[in-house]
């Protein structure tokens, strides 16, 4: 068991620098090909973000699997790093508020259900607090010049867009994986 879940820790290592060098990585090429779209400066500090992470990662590897509070850390910190990549390409009007259910995925595929269900709370938390933030700061009652430049949907529309990107955060980590043998918990 312990092979396994240091094993799937591996690849999810890997597969956090993939996904974030293609994604990041096209933020960059984007802003290269449209000069003064946006600044580039989150983008970066973002990608310097995940590559030390991912090298923290690969060193308490080792440790994880005894100190399984690493692993709820680590999954935690996905799901606020997909949150920075929403906050900072329009947050509601954000194309890529699909890119929680990575994270989910993840922790469903590491610690099953209660993986699941932690990385879909936890972001389902934040992507509402940066969605709330959006219109206090639209209403003048805070002020966030990078979210005060998106123009927003009606409330009643953006409150469909939560409730739709909610549910389908908790239906993806309902859904994933169970253990061998625990069928019995679905």
């Amino acid at each position: 068991m312990e092979t396994d879940l240091r094993r799937k820790l591996g690849w999810l290592i890997a597969a956090r620098a993939v996904v974030s060098t293609l994604l990041l990585g096209g933020a960059v090429v984007a802003q290269i090909k449209s000069p003064g779209s946006f600044p580039i400066d989150p983008f970066f500090i973002l990608i310097a973000t995940t590559y030390g992470l991912t090298i923290a990662y690969a060193l308490t590897l080792r440790f994880a699997v005894r100190f399984r509070w690493l692993i709820d850390l680590q999954l935690a910190i996905d799901a606020l790093i997909v949150s920075a990549f929403i906050y900072f390409t329009g947050g509601i009007t954000s194309v890529f508020s699909s890119l929680y259910v990575l994270p989910i995925v993840a922790g469903s595929t590491v610690q099953f259900r209660r993986g699941g269900l932690f990385v879909a709370t936890l972001s389902a938390l934040i992507y509402v607090t940066v969605v709330v933030t959006q219109y206090l700061t639209a209403s003048g009652v805070l002020y966030d010049p990078w979210l005060a430049q998106f123009s927003l949907p009606t409330l009643l529309a953006a409150q469909y867009i939560v409730l739709l990107n909610v549910f389908g955060f908790f239906a993806v980590a309902v859904d994933e994986h169970m253990p061998p043998g625990r069928q019995d918990l679905r």
